[in-house]
């Protein structure tokens, strides 16, 4: 299938609409999307003790990393092919563990001469020199490899299933592949996730990324899931994770080492990031012995015409009136000769008197992140549906009601509660447990009528089905906010139990609902609140919809 070759100026051009429609205001947009996440595989090798998948299991639950789904991923993808052109940022990593894909090597080939940055976080057992060969051959910008202790026996309690020895063997191997082949990607990255019971062990990885010749390590706080772990969180901790971020940083700089720290101290004020001294000897021989060509996607010392970073940082630069506007974040990883990252910056260009989520997230603007069920959110921390590709086209999707209704709510100031709590956020508006989640889920909803389309406002019909694990009592229904009423519950869903079992009642979860009283014409949003019958009342699924005049 032929791609149109994504360009510089198709970057920075639609990076400029972008930022236009956002600064005037626009919910239908003309601009793509340019940060991208798709997941190419739901499946993973491993159970993490950490993992929201392995809370579910604990609690009784079937997460999606287990259920069996038939494999799309490249047709799904394929979907998303007349919008690479305009993409800057690309990661192929969902819920899973991403070389479990069998179609992981076809959707490089057709990523192979795009110049947009495409990432990966594996875990590193099946890092295979067959799989090094192909991530090598396919010019992936960058792998990050998840190490989340320093030493065998707290990487292995961690990581349930991994082998030490086997994850260092296969960074050697990626290592020895790259330099058999004369190629500098994939830029080798550790991305680690601290909590309580690992960020001592830090510093400890900072040595081994050095040893190993991994020239940048990724610290962030681990999301924890279960609220009887919320002692780990590192946001309690600020003196322990001060103290290793600090020791982390002067090995880091001793060594060589770009570390970018993303964990939490007092305050919730992040600790700045460390750029790399310039690499050891061996380290700078061995990257010259891997020097590429002439590829798109291979940065070199200096920015050239074929390098994204030369793109991003032209269109920043312009878009910006001066400093005192700007609202730029620094990538991922800022050190060495051109590294993949594990994010883009924000834009810049964002002046104070837009809302603060605005400010802090551009997503519904920038983002799609497309799960391996087919589910499209704008990111993948706890952001609303706005759609499924299995379903829908991505244009229909883009400029559908349900995005262009959440762009609304962040002009508005008011977004969905998922990006209200999130930790991306939390840095305009602190949250106490911005980094702890409950994903035990008492309760899980979903809207099927109205459709986010036009109906009629004379009689609106709302349907749809709701689950508890403690059993549901009733299902409120809102609009707009404000109480509606009750639905009738009970009606048969064998499709609902058979996709979420561990749930009481979830063979009859179906709810429906007439409103008595025609609505007014317009844009409306109705929303679930589940009563469960431990006494629980959980906010569900919202639906946007436009109630027509006849």
């Amino acid at each position: 299938m032929f791609v149109a070759m994504g360009t510089p100026d198709a970057m920075v051009l639609n990076q400029h609409l972008v930022l236009k429609e956002i600064l005037e205001g626009r919910v239908v947009v003309a601009s793509h999307p340019f940060e991208i996440q798709f997941s190419a595989e739901h499946r993973c090798n491993l159970r993490c003790i950490q993992c929201n998948a392995t809370i579910e299991r604990d609690h009784g639950l079937v997460p999606l990393m287990d259920r069996k789904l038939p494999q799309r991923a490249l047709e799904r993808f394929r979907k998303l092919l007349p919008m690479v052109p305009e993409w800057q940022w690309l990661s192929l990593t969902g819920s899973g563990e991403p070389l479990l894909s069998p179609d992981l090597p076809a959707i490089l080939a057709l990523l192979r001469d795009q110049p947009c940055h495409v990432v990966i976080n594996t875990n590193g057992t099946l890092m295979t020199r067959r799989n090094a060969e192909m991530l090598v051959d396919n010019r992936l910008t960058a792998l990050h490899f998840s190490m989340d202790g320093g030493t065998k026996e707290t990487f292995e309690r961690v990581r349930a299933g991994a082998k030490w020895e086997r994850v260092l063997e296969g960074i050697r191997t990626l290592n020895a592949v790259k330099v058999e082949k004369g190629s500098s990607l994939p830029k080798v990255g550790f991305s680690c996730n601290f909590m309580r019971d690992t960020v001592d062990e830090l510093p400890q990885l900072i040595d081994l990324a050095a040893d190993l010749g991994v020239p940048h390590v990724v610290a962030h706080n681990t999301v924890i899931f279960d609220a009887a772990l919320a002692d780990q969180a590192l946001m309690h901790h600020p003196e322990r994770t001060r103290n290793a971020v600090l020791e982390a940083t002067r090995r880091a700089r001793a060594r060589g080492v770009c570390f970018d720290n993303h964990v939490f101290d007092l305050g919730d004020a992040p600790i700045d990031s460390v750029a790399a001294t310039p690499p050891a000897p061996e380290a700078a021989d061995r990257e010259r012995a891997a020097e590429p060509s002439r590829d798109p996607r291979s940065p070199g010392t200096a920015p050239d015409a074929g390098d994204p970073r030369r793109h991003e940082a032209t269109a920043s630069a312009s878009a910006a009136p001066d400093d005192s506007t700007a609202a730029t974040t620094a990538p991922i990883a800022t050190g060495g000769d051109g590294d993949g990252r594990a994010t883009i910056p924000q834009l810049a260009g964002l002046p104070d008197h837009l809302p603060a989520i605005v400010r802090a997230c551009q997503r519904p603007w920038t983002g799609l992140y497309v799960e391996n069920e087919g589910s499209v959110r704008v990111c993948c921390h706890n952001s609303p549906l706005v759609g499924n590709l299995d379903e829908e086209s991505i244009e229909d999707i883009w400029n559908g009601v349900r995005l262009r209704d959440l762009r609304r709510s962040f002009l508005a100031g008011d977004p969905p509660p998922g990006c209200r709590d999130c930790f991306i956020f939390a840095k305009f508006q602190p949250r106490a447990e911005v980094f702890v989640r409950n994903a035990q889920r008492t309760s899980l909803s979903f809207i099927e009528c109205p459709a986010p389309t036009t109906v009629p406002a004379a009689r609106l019909e709302i349907a749809g089905w709701a689950i508890d694990r403690h059993g549901v009592a009733m299902v409120e229904l809102l609009l707009d906010g404000a109480h509606l009423g009750f639905a009738e519950h009970g009606h048969a869903r064998p499709d609902v139990a058979a996709a979420h079992p561990g749930y009481q009642g979830n063979g009859e979860s179906g709810f429906r609902f007439v409103c008595p009283e025609p609505i007014p014409a317009g844009d409306h949003r109705v929303s679930v609140r589940v009563h469960s019958r431990a006494g629980h009342v959980e906010e569900g699924v919202y639906q946007p919809f436009c109630a027509s005049k006849s």
